[in-house]
């Protein structure tokens, strides 16, 4: 069952998501967007090189920019408590 939660403008399946974190960059640290990576989803795409199509997964990720490093960190614990009990649900039933 589809359990639909807004993540800053975009809605996404609550259960479709992997792992959500402030973004790190090595050479800067934290930034002001939260990275949410969703779990693998698997496709067939076509190799030209064998003429076979071959199933491929794909882990999707969502960047969502804030306007400091503060305000996406209270975000992040925000949607991670929705995220919580949103499993917690599922889990239920």
């Amino acid at each position: 069952m589809k359990k639909l939660i807004q993540l800053g403008n975009q809605i996404v399946d609550a259960n479709q998501i992997l792992a959500m974190g402030v973004n790190s960059v090595i050479s800067v640290g934290p930034t002001n967007q939260i990275k949410i990576t969703f779990k693998a989803r698997k496709e067939y795409i076509f190799n030209p090189y064998t003429e076979l199509y071959e199933l491929e997964k794909f882990n999707d990720i969502l960047y969502v920019d804030f306007y400091d490093y503060e305000s996406a960190e209270a975000h992040l614990l925000e949607w991670r408590d929705e995220w919580e009990a949103m499993m917690e649900e599922i889990e239920k039933e």
